[in-house]
């Protein structure tokens, strides 16, 4: 998919950020307050929308779509603008290993355990940290936590600032 005028995305990758984080928030709280509602299959789909959130965001920040939204697609499609490590590949490709539902001839769907929710919802607080810097810029160091906080960030194009790290 070709380049997309920057302007056209303004302000949209914050918006998919937040949802992310949305989602990501949702699915660790029903993980750790609500298990017998929150399955791990729901904490799966919650998880893999955030990372896909997340990594739309960082995209999108480029002026750029991905052509499909598997973890495998959207990863070359981020690669494109940022270096990703192979462990953070590799993570991607186990997320993907759970729901292989986009071909027609090879249809596979596993549900997770409890301790793959442990890794999955690791792997969707490390994208986060991962992507925030990357469209965001740190005003101040923040004395909280490593990972950008709506205190202590700024979106590149704009003055504003993000509210639901």
């Amino acid at each position: 998919m070709g380049n997309i005028h920057p302007l056209e995305f303004e302000r949209q990758y914050e918006e998919f950020f937040d949802q992310g984080a949305s989602y990501l928030r949702t699915a660790n709280n029903g993980a750790q307050k609500r298990p017998d509602v929150f399955t791990p299959e729901i904490i799966y789909n919650l998880t893999a929308m955030a990372i896909e959130k997340f990594l739309m965001a960082l995209i999108m920040y480029h002026g750029d779509l991905a052509e499909n939204h598997t973890m495998r697609d959207l990863l070359r499609s981020a690669r494109k603008y940022v270096k990703i490590q192979s462990g953070l590949a590799r993570k991607l490709d186990y997320m993907d290993s759970f729901q292989e539902i986009c071909s027609l001839s090879d249809y596979r769907k596993r549900t997770p355990t409890s301790e793959d929710i442990k890794e999955i919802l690791a792997i969707g607080r490390q994208v986060k940290r991962f992507v925030a810097p990357r469209i965001f810029r740190q005003t101040r160091p923040c004395r909280i936590r490593q990972a950008a906080c709506s205190s202590h960030v700024q979106p590149y194009h704009t003055q504003g600032t993000v509210n639901s790290f």
